[in-house]
């Protein structure tokens, strides 16, 4: 990974951090001024009855104490900031007025343990399961993309053997931060839609060490995992440096042809991507609008093959105490990266690697009067070719080399099978890599 920056602890990957830091104090001072307003208005309300009182001096405390996470914030990021950038600073057509709810109703889902939250976190993770397991072999380094508070990362941890996690959201990052040392306790408010007035204001207590779980078994995924704040767009990884990316309930937050390039430089060759979410979209470009059949062919011309497609129906940061919820139906997306064709000089100091599978039957046939082997494999595309024993061979010493083989061992090891090799076999066994590597069931490296 390139090098970073911290802003408070905080791990930040960006070119410009005092540009980054002084839009983010912007619109946490927006939050503030929001704040105040909204308590203000409550001191202002009259003629409420005994119940509506004690509802509104409930509320007007929890204003206070939520109200401290904004302006600690706030802190954190004014060293980090320019004031001449801060008065040029303009807000964004997309900034939420009530984004910082929108923080703690993350919170609450991902660590409040709750039931009806819980219960969408477990379909998310079957569905995401669904398609790891049909698809990715386990282990490798993966990357979620507008991850959050990082609990859906968390949960499919045990499958990965490293778990890199990013957003663009200084505060959700410093909600992760936190919670791994301490708990993150606050007041979620609604004044609307309720069965009874005790559940206008909740008091949640977000943990990642509920008294449930192992504790020993939580440090180990969180062990794994590596957060940090970055743009989608300028990703701090090197090339073919990932096994899998996954945009859980992001890939409407950014147009798509903004950091798809980014998923296809930092993806290993047959690299995975998954999306899970609907498309509702956060911006208002209606031409980056797709639906799930244009993001489909988008991946294909692309260089991506379609491996997993379906829907899951959710409730999307769901309540216990609402009367309306959310209903989501989720698109759960994979796509491999394929293969570039190989190259056109083949170097017996480039590495071979086994990417897709191929299958090959070997039958007795009569030929001349004798029976003798006949060998056949079948190719991605259906093709099939005969008497493909070099193809064979080759394929089956690929495959005990996990990490990859070069060209001069399969040289060397095919010698046991057909003797020295001359200049006329060396030419048959580059033809045969170069084969499977146009039908995508090798890559080759230079």
């Amino acid at each position: 990974m390139k090098a970073l920056q911290l802003i408070g602890g905080v791990r930040v990957f960006v070119e410009d951090l005092a540009q980054y830091a002084s839009e983010a104090y912007v619109l946490y001072t927006r939050f503030i001024t929001n704040h105040h307003s909204q308590a203000k208005d409550l001191v202002k309300i009259k003629g409420a009855t005994a119940i509506r009182e004690e509802v509104i001096q409930r509320m007007a405390e929890a204003f206070v104490v939520n109200l401290d996470v904004l302006i600690e914030i706030q802190k954190i990021l004014a060293p980090y900031t320019i004031p001449s950038l801060l008065v040029q600073l303009k807000p964004h057509e997309n900034d939420d007025i009530g984004g910082y709810l929108k923080d703690h109703r993350y919170l609450k889902r991902d660590w409040g343990w709750d039931a009806a939250s819980e219960l969408q976190l477990q379909s998310i993770k079957t569905a995401l399961l669904e398609g790891i397991k049909a698809n990715l072999p386990k282990g490798g380094k993966t990357l979620f993309l507008g991850a959050g508070v990082g609990r859906i990362a968390f949960d499919l941890a045990d499958y990965f053997q490293k778990v890199y996690v990013t957003d663009k959201s200084f505060s959700m990052a410093y909600h992760y931060k936190k919670l791994l040392t301490s708990t993150v306790r606050f007041f979620e408010m609604d004044d609307r839609n309720l069965y009874s007035a005790e559940d206008s204001v909740r008091e949640v207590t977000a943990t990642m060490f509920p008294p449930h779980l192992d504790r020993t078994h939580v440090e180990i995924r969180l062990n794994k995992i590596d957060y940090f704040v970055s743009d989608v767009r300028k990703l701090p990884f090197e090339d073919q440096s990932l096994d899998s990316v996954f945009s859980v309930y992001f890939t409407d937050v950014v147009a798509l042809k903004f950091w798809l390039p980014e998923i296809k430089r930092v993806l290993k060759p047959s690299g995975f991507f998954t999306h899970f979410g609907p498309l509702d979209y956060f911006f208002r470009d209606i031409n980056e609008m797709l639906s799930a059949n244009e993001i489909k062919q988008v991946f294909r011309d692309n260089g991506f093959d379609s491996v997993h497609d379906h829907m899951v129906e959710t409730l999307h940061l769901p309540s216990l105490h609402s009367l309306t919820n959310k209903s989501y139906t989720n698109w759960c997306y994979v796509a491999k990266l394929g293969i570039s064709l190989a190259p056109k000089v083949i170097g017996e100091n480039d590495r071979v690697l086994l990417v897709r599978k191929a299958n090959y039957v070997v039958r007795g046939v009569i030929g001349g009067g004798q029976i003798v082997e006949q060998n056949e494999i079948t190719l991605a595309d259906g093709d099939v070719y005969e008497g493909a024993s070099a193809l064979i061979e080759i394929l089956k010493i690929i495959n005990e080399n996990t990490e990859g083989i070069l060209v001069r061992d399969i040289f060397s090891r095919l010698a046991v099978f057909i003797g020295d090799t001359s200049e006329k076999d060396i030419e048959v066994i580059l033809t045969s890599l170069k084969i499977l590597a146009e039908h995508k069931i090798i890559s080759i490296v230079n």
